[in-house]
């Protein structure tokens, strides 16, 4: 063989070995390199992701305690195609109450269907195939306290009422909280190997409210106390923040299709005649303007006739005589408060009204009505009764008449009222001279130690202020005031829809909010 042809072969061996090195590298990429690829790869396309929670930022109390995800609960994941035995099924029925057609019928074209586990769940059974417990967050725990201000939200995760539909673009994120299950090629999931949990829920903002936790639950307990429907509103006498808001009856956020009828309604916010509780305005109209003081005094008969309409007393039916301000405040002399109001004007009351914030919805809270007052045309005449005694065209939310009181007890400067931290209202406003304010806080302090009031009185807490209230229409009940008596820091308007007196059904709720606020925060 000659050199040349020698050399040929030389390069042609050098050429093989080459490309066996190049062969080799490649292989070696596919394997070290990029075999992580190709196996994530497939594993994502035998993979199966089941969403179990949405994203949604959480309902906070001031202190950033939560009113929502407080809880876990349990869903119960089922791949008919791999349920395979009888005793499986009889244990998915006794944690779902679920039967096997039931299962089959709501996975549908899917390879799985998720269930909602009843409070009865026992462990899986060992060499259970085809299903998977799993722990996941719950929007809405057993005996969620402020129901009906956080609201509920949709099978869309879209806020419907409450705080959850007025700050639904704050509160829902994107992404879900969901696991990854590994299923063969039938898709049916893949023992032994179980599932990931993926929390991938962002951009959802938590909202906090001005709520106290503690104080919320003491209202609400105090209300199931008395077994009483109605409402009833704890706010901050200074800052006009609102502490407590509650309502009842309540209901179930996840099965809103079976609420007793207004047990969706927030009754805080909802506005009903407020008898008696007016009398309040009607006594700052008089003392603001000077058209009358403490001292002044009129008849009462027993009755009041304004233009062939006659209007009782109810407190005294034949009559008590002669009375001042301070003792028919007092006992809610309905005679002397017509006459008041004759004296005044309805004018200078329903202007009066307006300023302590009755009539027009509070800004920045949700679902309110905006109460209501009487035109001129409706208190001309005998309609002057109706507004005397707060019946007719007068309206108002347990919110309004809290934020009444509060504006007395503060001096006669009505708060900024918010639910939200950082809305609400723009700014505090005058309502009243300090001499005015103090003057009403007088007579709300009798109510309750000689007057129609007393149920409502406590000691424990510095003493207590305020007034009663029971509308001739619909049953209803108020008792609204504020404590300390001499050092007010807490406006209270407590609403019920039952028969029966102010002072008899409302005052005695009044009284365990109090003490219960007092217990805690002494």
């Amino acid at each position: 063989m000659d050199e040349k042809s020698v050399k040929r072969i030389y390069h042609i061996g050098i050429g093989v070995l080459i490309l066996f090195a190049l062969l080799i590298a490649r292989l070696g990429s596919a394997q070290l390199i990029d075999g992580m690829a190709y196996a994530e790869k497939a594993v994502k396309q035998r993979t199966v992701r089941i969403a179990l929670y949405n994203s949604r930022g959480r309902i906070l109390d001031r202190s950033g305690i939560p009113f929502t995800d407080r809880e876990t609960t349990e869903k119960l994941i089922v791949f008919p195609a791999m349920v395979q035995d009888d005793d499986v099924y009889e244990y998915i029925y006794s944690v779902t109450g679920k039967e096997r057609d039931d299962i089959k019928k709501a996975a549908d074209n899917r390879s799985y269907v998720v269930l909602d586990v009843l409070d009865n769940t026992t462990d899986v059974p060992q060499n259970a195939g085809g299903i998977l417990l799993a722990e996941v967050p719950r929007r809405y725990g057993q005996g969620m306290l402020a129901l009906h201000v956080i609201g509920y939200t949709d099978k869309g995760n879209r806020g419907v009422q409450g705080i959850e539909k007025s700050y639904d673009n704050l509160l829902r994120g994107t992404g879900s909280y969901s696991i990854n299950a590994v299923v063969d090629a039938k898709r049916r999931m893949v023992p032994g190997i179980g599932y990931t949990v993926i929390d991938e829920r962002r951009g959802a903002q938590d909202i906090t409210l001005t709520l106290d936790y503690h104080i919320q639950k003491i209202t609400e307990q105090a209300m199931d106390k008395n077994k009483n429907t109605g409402a009833a509103v704890v706010m901050d006498v200074h800052t006009g923040d609102i502490l407590a808001m509650a309502s009842r009856p309540t209901f179930d956020p996840y099965s809103i299709a079976r609420a007793d009828g207004d047990a969706l309604l927030n009754k805080a916010l909802l506005d009903v005649s407020p008898g008696s509780i007016f009398k309040i305005v009607v006594a700052a109209a008089a003392l603001d303007t000077g058209k009358a003081d403490l001292d002044t005094e009129f008849k009462c008969d027993g009755y009041v006739n304004i233009k062939g309409r006659r209007f009782g007393c109810d407190v005294h039916k034949d009559g008590a005589g002669f009375l001042d301000m301070r003792q028919a405040f007092a006992i809610s002399c309905n005679s002397y408060f017509i006459q008041l109001a004759q004296l005044v004007g309805g004018d200078d009351i329903v202007r009066y009204a307006e300023a302590f914030g009755l009539g027009y919805a509070i800004d920045g809270i949700p679902d309110q009505q905006p109460g209501l007052l009487p035109t001129r045309e409706e208190y001309a005449g005998p309609g002057i009764g109706n507004l005397a005694l707060g019946q007719g065209k007068v309206e108002a939310t347990p919110l309004q008449i809290a934020t009444m009181v509060a504006a007395v007890a503060n001096g006669g400067i009505k708060p900024a009222v918010s639910l939200v931290e950082g809305q609400g209202s723009d700014q505090s406003v005058r309502v009243v001279s300090s001499s005015t304010a103090y003057k009403l806080m007088t007579l709300m302090r009798d109510v309750t130690i000689s007057g129609s009031g007393k149920r409502a009185y406590s000691d424990m807490v510095g003493g207590t202020a305020g007034k009663t209230g029971t509308p001739d229409i619909g049953p209803y009940a108020w008792f609204a005031g504020y404590f300390p008596a001499h050092a007010p820091e807490y406006a209270i308007a407590v609403l019920t829809y039952n028969d029966g007196y102010g002072g008899q059904m409302a005052a005695p709720i009044f009284k365990d909010i109090a003490e219960g606020i007092y217990k805690i925060y002494r």
